[in-house]
């Protein structure tokens, strides 16, 4: 945000060079928008989904899936940081699957309904709830591996990873 400030600035002044930058609205709009920014500076940029992945780094066998169930706006962003944080993803042929929370996942990872459109979730042995996404009723076989909150600047709740047999503790 601090970066976009002065050409934010530039722009609004080049279309609107009418506005009077002493008027209470721009000096509290900047007033509100700097603390935000230097908070967000100094806590860094940190992702809840780090402390998943690496859940599933230490307990992801070859060729094995993971399904994580996220909103819409964020999910595929926060999905490609688990290819960041789970070593040899590729070498390892995981297979990350991602579904909105009101897609009907359940239903399809539990009965092994298929989609042309969306990819096979028969082979799911691994699934990451966003902080918020509950299962409507814990299906059978599936146990919670591990859980853990996410920070304020993440919106906060707790995050959890399931899956089909107990995991190794390192």
């Amino acid at each position: 945000i601090t970066i976009l400030v002065i050409p934010c600035y530039a722009l609004i002044k080049r279309v609107n060079g009418k506005i009077d930058w002493k008027q209470r609205k721009a000096v509290a709009g900047i007033l509100i928008i700097l603390p935000i920014s230097m908070a967000a500076g100094i806590h860094g940029q940190t992702y809840w989904t780090e402390d998943a992945a690496v859940v599933l780094d230490q307990n992801l066998k070859q060729g094995e899936e993971f399904l994580f169930v996220h909103d819409s706006p964020l999910g595929m962003h926060y999905l490609y940081t688990f290819h960041t944080y789970i070593e040899d993803v590729e070498e390892r042929e995981v297979t990350g699957h991602w579904r909105n929370p009101g897609s009907g996942w359940e239903i399809e990872l539990i009965s092994g309904h298929t989609s042309e459109k969306r990819g096979n979730l028969s082979s799911v042995e691994w699934v990451v709830l966003a902080p918020g996404v509950k299962w409507s009723e814990q299906p059978d076989g599936w146990i919670l591996a591990s859980n853990g909150q996410a920070d304020f600047m993440n919106g906060g709740g707790e995050w959890e990873v399931w899956a089909t047999r107990p995991i190794s503790l390192l």
